[in-house]
């Protein structure tokens, strides 16, 4: 079942899944799915209308069928599209994606667990009403 930001059912909206998925960034991806589904239940994440959510969903799922074939959980998982999934849970959390101290290390060296550090507090600073963006 493919879930809104792989995270939540539109139809269900408390009910939402921060679990494990299989690759190497899993743990930040569901930290960072942990405190996006802690900030829509505060009400500090507006989402968008159902209709919109599940837009959102096929687009994801359109793009995955044409672009990964190799992969056979492609409905439900995130795997080497890591980093654009956690920096879209980032920026709709009001924290920056940009985890890395100056431009050259951002543009050349690999994000691991430890780029992370602070996201919830940097999360519950912005406070506030958030807008989940709609698309994939």
């Amino acid at each position: 079942m493919q879930l809104y930001r792989h995270l939540l059912h539109p139809r269900i909206p408390r009910m939402a899944f921060a679990g494990y998925n299989h690759g190497f960034m899993h743990i930040p991806a569901a930290e960072v799915g942990a405190l996006w589904i802690s900030a829509m239940i505060r009400g500090e994440l507006v989402l968008p209308p159902i209709e919109q959510m599940e837009a959102a969903i096929e687009h994801v799922r359109a793009w995955k069928r044409a672009h990964i074939n190799f992969e056979p959980s492609r409905s439900c998982a995130v795997s080497t599209r890591f980093q654009q999934y956690i920096d879209i849970l980032l920026a709709e959390l009001g924290v920056s994606p940009y985890r890395k101290p100056h431009l050259l290390a951002e543009l050349f060296s690999r994000y691991e667990a430890a780029d992370y550090a602070g996201i919830i507090d940097e999360s519950h600073a912005t406070g506030g009403r958030r807008s989940s963006s709609v698309g994939g």
